[in-house]
């Protein structure tokens, strides 16, 4: 593995700008995966709440849709390719599925105590989603019939998923610190990081590879751990890590229209910016404090991006 060099920390007056916060409309919400619907509209899951929001960036008003059962605790959010923003239930064994509109389904998983996690369109016309609490990656078709697949090891804890350019579902091991890929059959291939922290969010870059974040803090792994870092990892499964400040907790990480990765910070309530040369262009702070900003997602357009606050209850706005 390969540890790349960063970039001095652009804190100063810089080419983006968190713009706007809009609040949740429950209190303590704890908003946390986000995505672009269909009908242009910020989707995002509100895991307190049970419900899934939508932010209108005209207008800047959210509207929350309750889910049927209270308590299910959604997570994950991603665009199916039947139009409908699709949603994990950690607390509900569930994956679910709501129109713009906001008609709702709800699809019960097997596997009990599977904390379904984080969901991604594949490339097979499916939705894909990590079972956190079981070890397993699981499949679910646009009419809700469920596939299961087993990884190899136990306390795997996968994570964050996403899908690659060669036509597989990449995602983090983060308690075993490893990044993991797995077909469309069901085969599974880990590559192991050479000092495991936590990995968690992971996206496709712009470069053909895959991306991601690591963190020092929250492993539950005994092993020795690395630092905080943004990693990229080729489809063949070559690492290179690059440092980003410590403590600073990088969280989750998407592809900007800019051809740059963003990343969240959880710790340091930051936004990162980095090149796929693994510079670090610039770090904006989030104007609510202590708001913990957690997933991140390009805009409608080509000139923002926006990312939800676990603890601030609200979703922000930068213009790039």
């Amino acid at each position: 593995m390969a540890i790349g060099g960063v970039g001095l920390p652009f804190l100063g007056a810089s080419a983006s700008t968190v713009v706007a916060e809009y609040p949740s409309n429950i209190a303590d919400s704890r908003p946390a995966g986000i995505t672009v619907g269909s009908d242009g509209n910020l989707w995002f899951a509100e895991e307190n709440a049970g419900q899934i929001g939508k932010l209108n960036p005209a207008t800047g008003v959210v509207t929350g849709y309750a889910l049927p059962i209270s308590g299910t605790q959604p997570g994950g959010v991603a665009l199916g390719p039947d139009g409908n923003v699709w949603f994990t239930e950690s607390s509900g064994d569930r994956v679910g599925s709501i129109t713009p509109s906001g008609v709702i389904r709800e699809f019960l998983v097997p596997t009990r105590f599977s904390a379904t996690h984080t969901i991604t369109q594949g490339p097979d016309g499916a939705m894909w989603f990590t079972e956190k609490g079981a070890d397993k990656i699981g499949r679910v078709t646009t009419a809700g019939t469920i596939s299961e697949f087993a990884l190899p090891k136990r306390n795997s804890s996968p994570d964050v998923i996403v899908a690659g350019p060669d036509n597989n579902l990449w995602f983090t091991e983060s308690d075993a610190g490893r990044i993991a890929k797995i077909t469309t059959a069901g085969a599974v291939t880990e590559y192991p990081l050479a000092s495991p922290s936590c990995p968690h969010g992971i996206t496709r870059g712009p470069d053909g590879a895959l991306w991601f974040v690591t963190k020092a803090s929250r492993c539950n792994t005994t092993a020795p751990r690395g630092g905080d870092a943004v990693g990229r990892i080729t489809t063949s499964g070559a690492l290179t890590l690059f440092p980003v400040a410590a403590g600073s907790d990088p969280h989750n990480i998407t592809t900007g229209p800019d051809g740059n990765l963003w990343f969240t910070e959880t710790a340091a309530n930051r936004i990162g910016r980095m090149t796929t040369a693994g510079a670090l262009v610039e770090e904006l702070a989030v104007p609510t404090a202590g708001s913990n900003p957690g997933s991140i997602t390009s805009g409608p357009d080509s000139t923002s991006m926006y990312f939800t606050e676990l603890a601030g209850n609200k979703v922000g706005k930068i213009q790039l």
